[in-house]
């Protein structure tokens, strides 16, 4: 039987980022057969640009009244008809062999339950040294065989649908956890096989950082949140064990993005910069 692929796009105020997103959709040499992009109730001209593409894909574009990620990835789970479903972000770009890649891996693997694939920030200073290093990582994550893993991103990820179901039972099921870590524990708990695929790639918008203190302390808080809720004691071993690693990083990043111009590819004081658009945060507080 041949498989069919579903890719599903949460998205809520994202008339920046959807057009780019789906042009790279557009342009895979292996196309999705359903393009399912579940608007979380924008107001902006998010649903104009989707609907520009209906004429080059074979879109979808559904409704979720109800505020958060892990709602709007579930409708458009529910509605894939594909026996794989792909899952990215707004702000995610495909590579050209993204689909090609992944149906693949799922057609020559039948134990394989889902894959979660590399990526790559753009939206850093330094866009020549950033594109070198982009290059120099391509090339490493194309020739890079998939291995075992426990953990799926939202921006880059795709799984089968009968593992989809499989996990259902075993998901917490609560909008202020990380939807894509309650994803990879319920198929932790039913022993799914998940692989880190390198050449399953996608740039991803470092948009994350730009967030308040406050709300990026909040989403790193969410990722034991939802190990607790999960009573993974492993992970919240690990995440207790690499805490202040994992501060750093997020520190790091945060303090460029922060203070960097995109349009003048320079590090610009904060307070200097007319551009100050945070990232919305895919997780619902309560």
């Amino acid at each position: 039987m041949t498989l069919r692929l579903s890719l599903v796009i949460p998205v809520y105020n994202e008339e920046q980022y959807i057009g780019a997103c789906l042009e790279a959709v557009a342009r895979q040499t292996g196309p999705a057969d359903e393009v399912i992009v579940v608007d979380n109730g924008s107001t902006d001209g998010t649903r104009a640009a989707v609907e520009g593409f209906a004429d080059r894909l074979p879109l979808t574009l559904l409704s979720e009244s109800r505020q958060g990620a892990m709602y709007a990835r579930d409708t458009g789970f529910e509605a894939a008809t594909g026996e794989v479903v792909g899952r990215i972000d707004a702000d995610t770009l495909l590579d050209p062999k993204w689909c090609a890649n992944v149906m693949g891996y799922m057609t020559d693997n039948a134990e394989l339950d889902a894959i979660a694939g590399s990526q790559f920030f753009y939206e850093l200073p330094w866009k020549k040294l950033q594109a070198r290093q982009r290059r120099a990582a391509l090339d490493t994550f194309m020739s890079t065989e998939p291995s075992v893993t426990d953990a799926l991103s939202g921006n880059n990820m795709a799984i089968r649908r009968t593992a989809w179901e499989t996990a259902k039972p075993y998901l917490v099921g609560r909008p202020d956890l990380h939807e894509d870590m309650d994803l990879s524990m319920a198929l932790k708990k039913a022993q799914a096989t998940l692989w880190y695929a390198p050449p399953v790639f996608a740039d991803v918008s470092a948009r994350r950082f730009r967030s308040s203190r406050k709300e990026l302390l909040q989403y790193g808080q969410t990722m034991m949140d939802t190990a607790v809720a999960h009573d993974d004691q492993e992970l919240i071993t690990a995440l207790k064990k690499n805490k202040y690693a994992i501060g750093l990083n997020f520190a790091i990043l945060w303090a460029i993005e922060q203070n960097y111009d995109p349009d003048k590819d320079r590090i610009v004081p904060f307070f200097l910069r007319k551009d100050k658009k945070k990232r919305v945060s895919p997780v619902t507080i309560p």
